[in-house]
Parts: C-alpha cells; structure tokens; sequence
C-alpha cells in the first residue's frame, strides 16, 4: 500500500491537473457555435445557399440527437451542433 501511495501525485499537483481539466472541457464564455460567424465573410449568393444548407443539416442532426435523447436515460451532448465550436479557443 506505500508504494502505491508513494506513487501517486502530491495534493498540489492534483489540485492543479484539477483546474486544468476543469478550464479546458467546461464551456467557454465566448465561444461561436458551428455555423455561425461574427462576421460576414462570404456575400456571394451561392456562398450564402451553401452557408443556409449547412445550417440546415446541423439543425437535422440536432433533432435527430434530441429525438435519440428523449429514450436515454443519460442523455448524449457532446456532439450536438449548438455545443460544437466554430473555431478552436483555448
């Protein structure tokens, strides 16, 4: 039992591997879902049907998730569109 005690990290060193995960999966505040842009980079129209298409297939597999969900007990989130960001922010 001491060498397994022996092994295992410090308090400290837990604490702060701790609040890095923590940090690193919890939602950012100023996160942009998949899909959407604070700017309008593309004004083509055939940029812009492609763009209404795309957000209309992540609206599908949003419900479809949803419509799954509604018979699980322990409900899947992690890959819903509105939780997927746009770009990566660390």
């Amino acid at each position: 039992m001491e060498m397994i005690m022996e092994s295992l990290p410090d308090i400290s060193q837990s604490c702060m591997e701790m609040a890095i995960a923590w940090h690193l999966s919890r939602a950012q505040p100023d996160a942009i879902p998949l899909g959407r842009h604070t700017e309008e980079y593309f004004t083509e129209e055939a940029a812009q049907t492609e763009i209404r298409k795309f957000n209309e297939t992540l609206k599908e597999i949003e419900q479809k998730i949803e419509e799954k969900n509604h018979s699980l007990a322990l409900k899947y989130e992690y890959l819903k569109p509105s939780r997927i960001e746009n770009s990566i922010t660390i």
